[in-house]
């Protein structure tokens, strides 16, 4: 898997990554100052992420 950080708030972070059928998940992190913990992955509805999946759709 890969992927590249895309939001950062003071103690998670949300990572855009492809699994490897190459489909986009999300992947929330926690940070603390030395590890990364995976609190969970999901793969993003259509209905709440705009085309690129990097921006959330307006309410």
């Amino acid at each position: 898997m890969s992927g590249k950080r895309k939001k950062t708030l003071p103690t998670t972070c949300l990572i855009l990554g492809y699994n490897t059928n190459n489909k986009i998940i999300h992947i929330v992190c926690g940070v603390s100052e030395d590890t990364v913990h995976m609190i969970t992955a999901y793969y993003p509805n259509t209905d709440k992420w705009e085309e690129d999946m990097k921006t959330r759709r307006e309410k």
